[in-house]
């Protein structure tokens, strides 16, 4: 009884901090302003100065046009001196964008409370002026799901959504929002969240923003590391990895349930990779690089033609020399690593080496496989793919010692060169042979590459059913339990082939 009543007396309070005005119209319908708590401290309060402070990091974000349709962004939300510069660029890419809404998802730092909570019951201010909130489109996502309500202490101290507004104010003023905070990092109410945006989009233009630094108070080097390491699996779209290894504090960010729950919608609507704009931690903008917080910019782009990233379709993509070139660089990749421990260094000018495009590269000694490591993410040049798929073949593929020195040239090098990924109903769109298999559920995926056939001799049956049981560890009746399968083709190319 005590509890109860105490948590109806700090709801009571946190009423009080909103002011209460009435809109004109017929109905005078009263609404309350969540008023700013961070202006000041930060960002400036003064609206000219925050004003010129936003257009200022807008000016500097460098040019990084979207070649598609724009679905999500992350952003930062530490205090502008230290993460202004890395959010605008971010919310440089949507000025003058046309969106019926906002919806921000940003995490609670003061008030632990379960599900999400939806602002409905009025509109924020920052000191340049009011930021609408959609409330038709608020109360409606809060009727959607049981995990969802209105909390008021989750908004009456939260930075994380407040700093973001003052960028949207100046790059899409007439915008309105839809606030949400989320009170825990449980995945059912991350796919609650998913599921119900989602169809919101389907019946409004929707932009969804997700608040979020990422690793906290650690040194430089160990920041950038940890950093760098939860970009790949945003990069990668690996949500279920992200998701674990942030549970077990291996990676950090403190807006990890936004940021599931915008992966999860992504994916469902064939977007396969996070683009990062821009990362840097506070040792970079403010200098001292004892203890750092890391930030980022990232966005999710679906590709006007369907296709989200990079990669070969047609046969015989390649000339024979452009395939030695690519074969060169493997080795010359594994050479230099393993000899010096340094990544070569390498211009290329020809546009089909430097397409973005997925790759695997296959090591085989004495016609026994030595290493095998791949992306299907087209996140950068094909022969930078080549070289760091070539160099994780050598020393990273755990099933084997790292390749030594005196081993390399006994090494032959196979690379195929991937299309992107394409998600399919059943085994029946398989074709043996020419199709590349990738299953996923869950947190468990594996994947053979379409030769894996040939060399095997096993039939489509069989094919599939290794991939479940022996790379993905799944049960074999997987894909009638929920498991996704993906196809794709590649081009390959070997050593023994070109000579």
């Amino acid at each position: 009884m005590k509890r109860h009543f105490l948590l109806l007396l700090g709801a009571i309070l946190a009423l009080c901090f909103f002011t209460v005005q009435c809109t004109s119209g017929a109905s005078d319908e009263t609404r309350t302003i969540r008023r700013p708590v961070v202006s000041g401290t930060f960002y400036p309060a003064d609206p000219k100065i925050l004003r010129d402070t936003v257009e200022g990091f807008l000016s500097q974000a460098h040019d990084t046009p979207v070649d598609g349709e724009l679905f999500g962004l992350a952003v930062p939300h530490a205090g502008y001196i230290y993460s202004g510069g890395i959010a605008a660029q971010g919310y440089a890419l949507i000025r003058n964008m046309d969106f019926d809404a906002v919806v921000i998802m940003a995490p609670s730092h003061h008030y632990d409370f379960p599900g999400a909570s939806i602002y409905s019951i009025g509109d924020y201010q920052t000191p340049l002026g009011i930021v609408r909130v959609d409330r038709g489109l608020s109360r409606k996502l809060e009727s959607m799901s049981s995990r969802f309500h209105f909390e008021p202490l989750a908004h009456k101290k939260e930075h994380s959504l407040e700093v973001q507004l003052p960028f949207l104010q100046v790059v899409m003023p007439d915008t309105p929002i839809v606030p949400i905070v989320i009170g825990d990092q449980s995945f059912q109410t991350c796919t609650a969240l998913s599921d119900a945006l989602l169809a919101l989009s389907r019946e409004k233009k929707l932009l969804f923003l997700v608040s979020t630094d990422l690793s906290h108070y650690y040194p430089y080097d160990t920041a950038n590391k940890m950093d760098q390491s939860t970009l790949e699996y945003i990069r990668g779209m690996q949500w279920n990895e992200l998701y674990t290894r942030c549970l077990q504090r291996k990676n950090e960010m403190c807006g990890l349930s936004g940021m599931i729950t915008l992966m999860l919608m992504a994916e469902k609507i064939g977007i396969t990779e996070g683009i990062i704009l821009q990362h840097a931690n506070s040792g970079d903008t403010q200098g001292d690089k004892t203890r750092v917080v890391g930030y980022a910019a990232i966005a999710f782009v679906k590709r006007p033609d369907g296709r989200i990233t990079g990669g070969h379709e047609e046969e015989g993509v390649f000339t024979r020399a452009q395939k030695q070139r690519l074969l060169e660089i493997a080795r010359d990749s594994i050479r230099e690593y393993v000899t010096t421990g340094k990544r070569l260094e390498i211009s290329i000018a020809d546009p089909a080496l430097t397409v973005h495009s997925g790759a695997f590269v296959t090591l085989k000694e004495n016609g026994v496989l030595r290493g095998c490591i791949g992306q299907f993410i087209a996140d950068r040049p094909l022969y930078e793919v080549v070289r760091e798929m070539a160099i994780a073949a050598a020393v990273r593929d755990t099933r084997f010692r790292p390749v030594r020195p005196e081993e390399i040239d006994a090494i032959h090098i196979h690379i195929s060169v991937l299309s992107p990924l394409k998600r399919v109903a059943s085994p029946d769109d398989v074709i043996l042979g020419t199709h590349g298999i990738y299953i996923r559920q869950g947190f468990r995926s594996g994947t053979f590459l379409p030769e894996v056939a040939a060399e095997t001799g096993w039939s489509k049956e069989e094919f599939i059913e290794h991939c479940l049981v022996d790379k993905a560890g799944l049960s074999r009746d997987a894909l009638t339990r929920g498991a996704e399968l993906y196809i794709y083709t590649t081009e390959s190319f070997s050593e023994d082939e070109i000579r």
